[in-house]
């Protein structure tokens, strides 16, 4: 299973999303910014998967934390990673298509991959 054309384009869209929003607040692009990325996971087994891999990336691990999923009423494990990185859309869009990709893998779908954030750094 893949991300589809409508995804892709919904992930792109949140990822330039994101990338305006620093721009307007005056992030300066030319430094590094410190991406924390999120993960809805319901195993601990998919975390491990996404684990490996990305440690082995040079991602930064965070203790996955148990929350509720009051829509679906389920537990969830909220996984965190981070990563420096320029703010580049070409660099972000292909980092959320590997995040995305591992939690189809792993996770059962793309929303399984919550997205990015960072702080704005002058």
């Amino acid at each position: 299973m893949t991300e589809t054309i409508n995804e892709l384009r919904q992930r792109e869209s949140r990822d330039l999303e994101t990338i305006n929003a620093l721009k307007k607040e005056g992030s300066n692009f030319e430094k590094e910014h410190y991406l924390e990325h999120y993960f809805f996971l319901k195993s601990e087994s998919s975390i491990n998967k996404i684990a490996r891999r990305l440690s082995n990336k040079g991602y930064d691990l965070y203790e996955p934390q148990l929350v509720e999923d009051e829509e679906n009423q389920q537990e969830l494990f909220l996984f965190k990673v981070g990563k420096k990185c320029y703010i580049l859309p070409d660099k972000i869009f292909e980092t959320t298509k590997y995040l995305t990709e591992l939690a189809i893998k792993f996770g059962g779908n793309s929303s399984c991959y919550d997205g990015w954030e960072t702080q704005v750094i002058e």
